[in-house]
């Protein structure tokens, strides 16, 4: 790494004082005998011109008293001679003073800079066997990818997972993407892309990849990318994990849940169909009070259809059966859509839907059908929780490679202490007001995977007491410029 040059004259002043200090504090042995203070060489000269200038004055004070000129004129060169050797003499003593002096310092400051360079070097690769221990121990493999240079690493870890040696394959990028299952690249690519232009720092992704042996590994992803000071990406960096064994345990779940699921699906059926004929009368006029339980066995059997069908969307999607398409959709024309299919279960409610900013939006790529259940899901909870008579306002915001969709309702907002559960399976805050909207608590949770598996991204903002904006982003069709299976 290149040091900025006004930082390294900083560090070296800096190390210079220290080294002054330690050389005060304990000269070293070569001048140990001579040096016993900083400012001994000027003490020695000051002593010294005060000796010479003594003397000079006494051998003037002699010459001023003889009478005889050839004694003064002798005494005068020898007073010349005195004076011009104590002089050269006492240069050469602070000469050799001040060489001693440097020379030591020198010395000094290089053997600090030498303890300095073997601490550091101590410490850098005390660093680095930590983190190859703390890489093998959670037996994880390491990728890192250079975007200037076009570069890649996969370390030998990485390689084994899918059965091959560090020299078995080549480190590229482009082994990797051939070794991605083909439903999963699309969405891995749409993640890479955010990343890319800054909107995401760090990701995790689940996917499949290519075994040698012809088989597909799960693995979980994790990675993070830099930044240069001009805000370009330079760097790509992450660990892998495999997750197959945790992804087969998921899935003897899944088809458990599945199972039970389809086999209450049928009598459901039938129990909420029968329940519909006898509330319309088709077989009768039932008394108040038999039509009365009716309704309540009806309520309840339509709500116990909804969470069956929600567990199976839920399994569906951790299982990775669910199947995304790749539409350019038009996004105004969709939320229309939205909310006349929507519109008969908001006037139960006494709600309205409202569309504001619906001119000059580009179109959006996701899966429609996907993405008109993601716009039930957030319509139908904005419209319980909204007061009676009230509006759900629809708002589109144009950003820079994506459109963001947000939906206000004004009702009580969302508690504090629930807001870290919002997305989580089976969430519901547990406020009376709250409850009494019924629900399965899995609706919030299926749309989050659903936005996020079409390459967007999902929030709220909220204010206890006066209500809540859910969002969610989706890519806009400038943004994807590649095509995928489906």
């Amino acid at each position: 790494m290149k040091n900025n040059p006004a930082q390294s004259e900083h560090l070296a002043d800096g190390m210079s004082a220290d080294v002054d200090a330690k050389l005060n504090a304990n000269p070293p042995w070569q001048v140990r005998h001579l040096v016993t203070h900083k400012n001994f060489p000027v003490l020695v000269s000051f002593a010294a011109f005060f000796a010479v200038t003594l003397l000079g004055w006494l051998l003037l004070s002699r010459i001023v008293t003889l009478s005889n000129s050839a004694e003064s004129t002798g005494l005068v060169l020898t007073l010349v001679v005195f004076v011009v050797g104590a002089s050269i003499s006492l240069l050469l003593f602070l000469l050799m003073s001040t060489n001693l002096q440097q020379r030591d310092r020198a010395l000094g400051m290089a053997h600090a800079m030498t303890e300095e360079i073997r601490l550091q070097s101590e410490k850098l690769s005390f660093s680095q066997e930590r983190f190859e221990l703390a890489i093998r121990g959670a037996n994880d493999g390491l990728w890192d990818r250079d975007l200037v240079q076009g570069t890649a690493y996969y370390s030998p870890r990485w390689k084994s997972m899918l059965g091959y040696s560090e020299n078995e394959l080549p480190s590229s990028q482009e082994e990797w993407m051939k070794r991605v299952h083909p439903e999963d690249l699309a969405f891995i690519l749409r993640k890479e892309k955010l990343c890319l232009d800054g909107k995401i720092e760090r990701f995790q992704n689940e996917y499949r990849l290519r075994h040698k042996n012809g088989s597909y590994i799960w693995i979980l992803d994790r990675g993070l990318i830099l930044f240069n000071a001009n805000g370009t990406a330079t760097r790509f960096i992450g660990v892998i994990s495999d997750i197959s064994e945790q992804k087969r345990l998921e899935k003897l779940k899944s088809e458990f849940i599945s199972t039970v699921s389809h086999e209450l699906r049928t009598p459901l059926t039938s129990i909420a169909a029968s329940l519909g004929l006898l509330e319309a009368g088709v077989f009768g006029e039932l008394p108040s009070k038999a039509l009365g339980l009716v309704n309540i066995a009806s309520k309840n059997s339509k709500r116990l259809t909804t969470l069956v069908n929600d567990i199976l969307d839920m399994e569906k999607l951790l299982s990775g059966k669910t199947v995304f398409r790749t539409d350019e959709i038009d996004l105004v024309e969709l939320i229309k859509q939205s909310m006349e299919l929507n519109a008969e279960f908001a006037s139960s409610f006494g709600v309205n839907f409202t569309l504001s900013s619906s001119t000059g939006f580009r179109s959006v790529i996701g899966d429609k059908d996907r993405l008109l259940q993601v716009m039930a899901n957030l319509m139908s909870n904005a419209t319980k929780f909204s007061h009676f008579g009230g509006s759900v306002e629809i708002r589109l915001v144009q950003q820079d490679r994506c459109v963001r969709v947000e939906i206000e309702d004004r009702g009580a907002g969302i508690p504090v202490d629930f807001r870290h559960r919002m997305f989580g399976e089976f969430a519901q805050a547990d406020s009376s007001d709250t409850r009494q909207q019924g629900g399965t608590g899995l609706g919030l949770n299926i749309t989050k995977k659903l936005v996020e598996r079409m390459g967007g991204e999902i929030g709220y903002i909220s204010e206890f007491g006066q209500g809540s904006t859910f969002w969610f982003t989706m890519p806009s069709t400038s943004s994807w410029h590649f095509s995928v299976k489906t």
